[in-house]
């Protein structure tokens, strides 16, 4: 992880050195993992602290709940999914424990591949750090104004797997706010499909032609930015 903030450190410190940007309304804005990036800087000493952040489909369970969540989900679309699963369960029990996932051979390729992913050499401590953490674990820490948000068409992150323990862990804390954009997918794209038909059919359609954002979902970003950095007047 620690790779990952040295990345987004650099970054916003070159962003505060560019003449038309006010270094003091900085704001973080993750997606998915990339959530985790913006809470470990936010909760860490900066030279340019974030004035708030957006936190865009966080997990709120731990990655390995994450993953195999959706890869059950998957699953239950091609013959003998089902049935498959406690093979997938039994290589992320191996992978837990530190050990190779060794998938089982009787797996599709595409899971075999998702599983194989997380033992890439080049990625390996970051993966398996990775796997065990989630946005819950640190959100509570958070000091800055900071929104999450997850859409009803997200076929990953839940609006209730992740977004109760993420609600819970900040229960009383004035400076978190939800949202749940009803037709956001992942990425914040307007999908009015519903999770068992995006499951089913090939791709996630992220990239397809017409995809576009989701205009609920950048209103609630447009107005909770005007309300959060245009009240933070720095003092003159």
């Amino acid at each position: 992880m620690r790779s990952h903030l040295d990345e987004l450190v650099g970054a916003v410190r070159a962003l505060s050195g560019l003449g038309f940007v006010d270094s003091s309304r900085i704001v973080g804005l993750g997606n998915s993992e990339g959530a985790l990036h913006v809470i470990h800087y936010a909760t860490s000493v900066q030279d340019f602290p974030f004035t708030g952040i957006v936190l865009a489909a966080p997990p709120g369970r731990p990655i390995q709940d994450v993953l195999l969540s959706q890869l059950a989900l998957q699953s239950a679309h091609f013959p003998g999914g089902v049935e498959l699963m406690p093979k997938v369960q039994e290589a992320a029990a191996r992978y837990t424990a530190g050990e190779s996932m060794n998938p089982d051979p009787a797996l599709p390729d595409s899971v075999k591949m998702v599983l194989s992913s997380f033992e890439t050499p080049a990625n390996l401590p970051f993966a398996r750090e990775l796997w065990v953490e989630s946005t819950t674990d640190s959100l509570g820490k958070v000091q800055i104004p900071t929104l999450v948000m997850i859409g009803g068409g997200d076929v990953q992150i839940d609006r209730h797997a992740d977004g109760d323990p993420l609600q819970a862990a900040t229960a009383g804390r004035a400076n978190v706010s939800f949202a749940f954009p009803p037709n956001a997918n992942h990425v914040f794209k307007e999908d009015t499909r519903s999770p068992a038909e995006v499951a089913a059919s090939p791709g996630n359609g992220y990239n397809e032609p017409g995809a576009h954002l989701d205009p609920e979902s950048v209103g609630i970003i447009l107005a909770w930015l005007n309300s959060t950095v245009n009240t933070a007047t720095p003092e003159t």
